[in-house]
């Protein structure tokens, strides 16, 4: 019997519903929960924040940014 490596992905509840269906698709394994301050969490070292690039400069200007990548 083989086992196929699935990667469990953490996603925000509030994130696209279209493209948690998109990593299920690509054979992930998705949990929703409620993340802060992350969209996705991929492992106990790693998140994903997905940003519009408006919102990206923005969050560059303002500072957001610097401090999540320090938190």
């Amino acid at each position: 019997m083989s086992k196929t490596f699935k990667p469990l992905i953490f996603a925000d509840t509030r994130e696209s519903l279209d493209v948690k269906k998109s990593l299920v698709e690509l054979g992930c394994e998705v949990v929703e929960k409620t993340l802060s301050p992350a969209d996705f969490v991929v492992s106990q070292d790693y998140a994903v924040e997905r940003k519009e690039l408006r919102d990206f400069f923005r969050s560059i200007f303002d500072g957001r940014l610097l401090s999540r990548l320090k938190g």
